[in-house]
């Protein structure tokens, strides 16, 4: 069941650096048939993970769970609850029901 969590662990830093350029094509609005290429790729990427029972943990707006959320800072935040997560900073994923890499965020004070 979990014999793959140390290749995707390997995978989630690469998928990170590529859903940031995807985010900067989207943000620089250069050729629309390499920006679409691009979103293709990303979206088998992440269909790839869903299969192998990889899925993004639930941050922005959540209470703050030391299980599956590792806080890097705090900052004050209006109409807020204290321990509230406001930024993510690096996505988190779970393989099946298992933590394999917490969510790096910023929490409400």
């Amino acid at each position: 069941k979990y014999a793959s969590e140390q290749f995707i662990l390997e995978l989630l830093p690469v998928l990170d650096s590529f859903d940031r350029a995807c985010d900067h094509a989207k943000e620089t609005a250069g050729d629309d048939e390499t920006i679409g290429g691009f979103f293709m790729i990303q979206k088998q990427f992440h269909n790839v993970l869903d299969k192998l029972g990889v899925k993004e943990i639930e941050t922005l707006n959540q209470p703050f769970d030391p299980n599956v959320h590792q806080a890097i800072s705090q900052e004050e935040a209006e109409d807020v609850e204290p321990d509230t997560v406001i930024k993510e900073m690096q996505k988190g994923y779970k393989l099946h029901e298992k933590v394999i890499r917490p969510s790096m965020v910023v929490v409400s004070k």
